[in-house]
Parts: structure tokens; C-alpha cells; sequence
């Protein structure tokens, strides 16, 4: 797996999952026409905020971040290595076909089939500090959780929400679950996909 930013060697108090999480918020802003503070940053993902001041700096020095005034986006250099990875940030209500008082989404492009049982992506989320990870994918136009679960039959609320995020066939939705914090979930849920993104 590649890494994004090496953390100082003096403590390492965030890694990928942290960075990640970050852009995929200013992605989510960015789509809703918002620009963000680095304290509304740091609320929205639960990542204390001298952290997020030490990853937003070095994101932008790598010329990831478009920083004014008026506050905080991704630059072009940003959205394209979003756009490359082919992850994105969801906005769906917590669902009881996941594990975790909170629980993050993503939505992987083309990546469907990558997936086996997804027990891989539960085990990764594990080794992340998650409880689980929830892996639903688009195959034959219908949600399914594998191996067989219908999504679209047995959960028709969670199904029109997914779907109101543009899932395509081949696509992937791992929701991240944690009982500790939703930056645990969002890890939980960025390491399911930088395995298979990376």
C-alpha cells in the first residue's frame, strides 16, 4: 500500500486514514458549494484539530488544498487524486445492516470485483481500530452484500440512499462501522478501501 503522508517521526498520531478522511470531507464540501475553517474541519471528522492543522498543512504543500480567506477546498491537483482513487464520502443515516454507533460511508468506483465475501474488508477495518466494515456492491444492477444478501429487497430505505449517490455497476459501498468514534469509523472504512484502491 502506498503512503500518502509520512507522519514525524517523533509520534505518530495520524496516518492515511486520518488524511484521507480529510480529503474526502473537502471533496464532500466541495461538491455542496462549501469551503470550510479548520475547526470545521476538525468537528466534522472528529480529528483534533492540531492534527488536522499538521495534515492540512503538508496537503498543502503537496498543492492538494486551495486555502483563502473564506476558508478551505481541494485544488485541481486535489480532486484529481480523489478522482484517481475513486473514492468518495456518502451522506447515509446510520443502518442497523452495519456494526457500529457510527459509521462512516464510502463509495469505491469499479472495484467490484475485488470483492469476495467481504470478510476482507471487515478484517482490515478490525486491524484499523473499526468494530467492522459493511461491504455492499452493484452487480447486475441490484445491491448486493455478498455473498447473496438483496440490499435492494430486504432494505429498501438504505438501497434509494445509496442509489441517490450515482452507484454504478461495479461499484463498491463499504460503511466503516465503530462503537467508539466516527474518526474510528472513517478509518475503519479507509482501510477497506486503500486495500483495494492500493
Amino acid at each position: 500500500m502506498f503512503r500518502i503522508i509520512i507522519p514525524s517521526k517523533r509520534v505518530m498520531s495520524y496516518g492515511d486514514n486520518d488524511v484521507m478522511f480529510i480529503l474526502e470531507t473537502l471533496e464532500r464540501n466541495l461538491r455542496s458549494g462549501k469551503r470550510a475553517g479548520r475547526g470545521d474541519v476538525a468537528d466534522s471528522t472528529c480529528i483534533g484539530e492540531g492534527i488536522v492543522r499538521t495534515i492540512l498543512t503538508r496537503l498543502d504543500n503537496m498543492g492538494f488544498l486551495d486555502i483563502t480567506k473564506r476558508g478551505i477546498t481541494l485544488s485541481g491537483t486535489g480532486i484529481d487524486f480523489l478522482d484517481t482513487l475513486g473514492i468518495s464520502l456518502m451522506d447515509l443515516e446510520r443502518t442497523d445492516s452495519a456494526i457500529g454507533g457510527y459509521q462512516v460511508a464510502l463509495l469505491i468506483k469499479g472495484k467490484a470485483d475485488l470483492i469476495q465475501r467481504g470478510i476482507e474488508q471487515r478484517n482490515s477495518a478490525l486491524k484499523a481500530g473499526g468494530d467492522g466494515c459493511t461491504t455492499i456492491i452493484c452487480k447486475g444492477g441490484r445491491l448486493i452484500l455478498p455473498p447473496d444478501w438483496d440490499v435492494d429487497g430486504n432494505s429498501p430505505s438504505m438501497s434509494s440512499q445509496i442509489r441517490s449517490h450515482g452507484i454504478e455497476e461495479g461499484d463498491v459501498v463499504l460503511i466503516g462501522g465503530s462503537n467508539t468514534g466516527r474518526r474510528e469509523a472513517a478509518a475503519a472504512a479507509n482501510s477497506a478501501a486503500m486495500e483495494l484502491v492500493g
